[in-house]
């Protein structure tokens, strides 16, 4: 088995829409309703996953997948804030507190992210991260040009948890695997699930249409839900499983 990890999520879509030799890829669930309407996703057969029986009905048979057809869930988290509680007097609770003056030049963004970088514009005005209102979303997307100049955008990265540690930034849009990253290097740090309304993330296995070896790659899938290998994903990305048994696996240390 090879691992191919991709830069954003722009590229692992391009290579399942445009034949990359990809048997199993792992696709955050905001990605899923366009691959599943171009048709460049397979339809799974669950007699060959039965350890689909595992994952938890709050994963099972979301709108973006109905009767998960072409998805199994994965790991899950939020999108929150990570701090560096040493560089800042002021508290940060909240996405809106990434608009200070005394923040400027100092936030850290994900350009790689749109639909979540939009989501915190949403929520810091009170709206939902998932609006479809075309007068809430353009008010959003005013409110982050605001902000845009003064923050630092990452494009090719997949940590926040550098600028953090060795340059001069006091908060980023991040999750749980970025807030550990500062532990490790022993800075002070935080992970903030902000006031006005963290955002719930969740990745799901997938296989590309063209993929030659499907029945492997769904045998695949079937042994990275079994308990034991899912607990052990848990204890090397810091993230849980949408997984009904896996915690009972998990070294509590």
């Amino acid at each position: 088995m090879r691992h191919e990890p991709f830069d954003s999520l722009d590229e692992a879509e391009e290579a399942i829409e445009h034949g990359g030799a990809i048997d199993v890829a792992i696709m955050e669930s905001t990605r899923l309703p366009r691959l599943i309407e171009a048709g460049v996703l397979a339809e799974l057969n669950f007699s060959h996953i039965p350890n689909f029986k595992y994952v938890s009905q709050s994963f099972r048979d979301l709108n973006f997948d109905p009767g998960n057809r072409h998805s199994v869930p994965n790991s899950w988290g939020t999108t929150g804030i990570v701090v560096r509680t040493d560089r800042t007097a002021q508290p940060i609770e909240r996405w809106s507190d990434l608009w200070r003056p005394d923040l400027a030049g100092r936030v850290v963004l994900w350009a790689t992210q749109p639909r979540d970088t939009l989501g915190l514009a949403l929520r810091s005005l009170g709206y939902s991260a998932n609006s479809a209102n075309p007068a809430e979303i353009q008010e959003a997307a005013d409110h982050l040009v605001e902000l845009a100049p003064h923050a630092i955008w990452l494009e090719e990265a997949d940590s926040s948890a550098p600028w953090l540690i060795e340059d001069d930034a006091v908060a980023a849009m991040g999750w749980a695997f970025d807030f550990w990253a500062l532990q490790e290097a022993g800075v002070p740090a935080a992970y903030v699930l902000p006031a006005d309304g963290a955002m719930l993330w969740n990745d799901n296995f997938v296989i590309p249409a063209h993929s030659t070896n499907k029945d492997a790659a769904e045998a695949l899938i079937n042994f990275l839900l079994r308990p034991e290998i899912a607990a052990q994903v848990i204890e090397a990305n810091y993230y849980p499983m949408a997984h009904e048994t896996a915690r009972a696996y998990v070294d509590p240390a």
